[in-house]
Protein backbone atom coordinates (compact mmCIF):
# COMPACT_ATOMS: atom_id res chain seq x y z
CA UNK A 1 0.00 0.00 0.00
CA UNK A 2 2.83 2.39 0.86
CA UNK A 3 4.37 1.87 -2.61
CA UNK A 4 1.19 3.16 -4.23
CA UNK A 5 1.23 6.34 -2.12
CA UNK A 6 -1.67 5.29 0.08
CA UNK A 7 -1.20 5.68 3.80
CA UNK A 8 -2.42 3.03 6.18
CA UNK A 9 -5.15 4.14 8.59
CA UNK A 10 -3.87 5.16 12.02
CA UNK A 11 -3.88 2.60 14.79
CA UNK A 12 -7.06 3.04 16.83
CA UNK A 13 -6.62 4.34 20.34
CA UNK A 14 -8.12 2.02 22.96
CA UNK A 15 -11.31 3.35 24.53
CA UNK A 16 -11.04 4.75 28.04
CA UNK A 17 -13.34 3.62 30.79
CA UNK A 18 -14.92 6.94 31.65
CA UNK A 19 -17.71 5.81 33.95
CA UNK A 20 -15.84 3.02 35.72
CA UNK A 21 -16.90 2.59 39.34
CA UNK A 22 -14.32 3.66 41.93
CA UNK A 23 -12.53 0.85 43.72
CA UNK A 24 -11.92 2.32 47.19
CA UNK A 25 -14.19 4.03 49.71
CA UNK A 26 -12.41 7.37 49.45
CA UNK A 27 -13.32 7.63 45.74
CA UNK A 28 -16.98 6.61 46.04
CA UNK A 29 -19.74 9.16 45.90
CA UNK A 30 -21.17 10.58 49.10
CA UNK A 31 -24.36 8.56 48.63
CA UNK A 32 -22.54 5.23 48.79
CA UNK A 33 -20.54 6.16 51.87
CA UNK A 34 -23.42 6.93 54.20
CA UNK A 35 -24.49 3.76 55.95
CA UNK A 36 -28.03 4.90 56.71
CA UNK A 37 -30.46 7.19 54.95
CA UNK A 38 -30.86 9.27 58.13
CA UNK A 39 -27.38 10.76 57.69
CA UNK A 40 -28.01 11.83 54.11
CA UNK A 41 -28.71 15.51 53.46
CA UNK A 42 -32.25 16.45 52.45
CA UNK A 43 -31.27 19.53 50.46
CA UNK A 44 -28.32 21.50 49.17
CA UNK A 45 -27.81 25.13 48.23
CA UNK A 46 -24.85 27.10 46.97
CA UNK A 47 -23.23 29.79 49.09
CA UNK A 48 -24.05 33.33 48.01
CA UNK A 49 -22.31 35.35 50.72
CA UNK A 50 -19.30 34.61 52.86
CA UNK A 51 -19.59 33.80 56.58
CA UNK A 52 -17.61 31.52 58.95
CA UNK A 53 -19.88 28.52 58.23
CA UNK A 54 -19.24 28.93 54.49
CA UNK A 55 -15.50 29.17 55.17
CA UNK A 56 -15.49 25.89 57.09
CA UNK A 57 -17.66 24.17 54.46
CA UNK A 58 -15.14 25.34 51.83
CA UNK A 59 -12.26 23.84 53.82
CA UNK A 60 -14.00 20.46 54.26
CA UNK A 61 -14.84 20.37 50.56
CA UNK A 62 -11.26 21.24 49.60
CA UNK A 63 -10.17 18.15 51.55
CA UNK A 64 -12.74 16.01 49.68
CA UNK A 65 -15.54 15.77 52.26
CA UNK A 66 -19.14 16.87 51.79
CA UNK A 67 -19.15 18.60 55.19
CA UNK A 68 -18.12 18.14 58.82
CA UNK A 69 -20.81 15.53 59.37
CA UNK A 70 -19.41 13.30 56.64
CA UNK A 71 -15.86 13.83 57.95
CA UNK A 72 -16.88 12.62 61.43
CA UNK A 73 -18.79 9.64 60.02
CA UNK A 74 -15.93 8.50 57.79
CA UNK A 75 -13.11 9.04 60.28
CA UNK A 76 -14.94 7.41 63.17
CA UNK A 77 -15.41 10.56 65.23
CA UNK A 78 -11.96 12.11 64.74
CA UNK A 79 -11.87 15.60 66.21
CA UNK A 80 -11.43 18.51 63.82
CA UNK A 81 -8.40 20.70 64.56
CA UNK A 82 -9.48 24.36 64.63
CA UNK A 83 -7.83 27.72 65.11
CA UNK A 84 -8.77 28.84 68.65
CA UNK A 85 -9.33 32.51 67.83
CA UNK A 86 -11.33 32.16 64.58
CA UNK A 87 -12.87 28.69 64.90
CA UNK A 88 -11.84 27.92 61.31
CA UNK A 89 -10.63 24.44 60.43
CA UNK A 90 -6.86 24.27 60.86
CA UNK A 91 -5.92 20.79 59.58
CA UNK A 92 -7.74 17.95 57.81
CA UNK A 93 -6.61 14.60 56.43
CA UNK A 94 -7.59 14.42 52.79
CA UNK A 95 -10.38 11.99 51.97
CA UNK A 96 -8.20 10.32 49.32
CA UNK A 97 -5.51 9.53 51.92
CA UNK A 98 -7.78 7.62 54.30
CA UNK A 99 -6.55 4.07 54.53
CA UNK A 100 -3.33 5.01 52.73
CA UNK A 101 -0.30 7.14 53.47
CA UNK A 102 -1.55 10.14 55.47
CA UNK A 103 -1.82 13.41 53.61
CA UNK A 104 -3.07 16.50 55.45
CA UNK A 105 -4.26 19.88 54.27
CA UNK A 106 -3.20 22.76 56.49
CA UNK A 107 -5.25 25.95 56.45
CA UNK A 108 -4.17 29.40 57.69
CA UNK A 109 -6.07 31.49 60.23
CA UNK A 110 -7.25 33.94 57.58
CA UNK A 111 -10.13 33.53 55.17
CA UNK A 112 -9.36 31.27 52.19
CA UNK A 113 -12.66 31.18 50.31
CA UNK A 114 -12.59 34.09 47.87
CA UNK A 115 -15.81 35.70 46.72
CA UNK A 116 -15.21 34.27 43.25
CA UNK A 117 -15.23 30.73 44.74
CA UNK A 118 -18.48 31.13 46.72
CA UNK A 119 -20.67 29.45 44.06
CA UNK A 120 -18.52 26.30 44.36
CA UNK A 121 -19.32 25.89 48.07
CA UNK A 122 -22.25 23.58 48.78
CA UNK A 123 -24.22 24.00 52.00
CA UNK A 124 -26.15 20.88 53.02
CA UNK A 125 -29.27 20.68 55.19
CA UNK A 126 -30.34 17.64 57.19
CA UNK A 127 -33.73 16.46 58.46
CA UNK A 128 -32.74 16.56 62.13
Amino acid sequence: IAAMGIKAPPTPIPARKINQAPTNAAQRSDATITASGSDAPVSMERAKTWDPAVENAYRFQEAGYRDEREFIAITGGMQVERWPDTGFVKKLPTKMSLGAAPSNLYFPKARQCKDSELPRVKLFKYAD
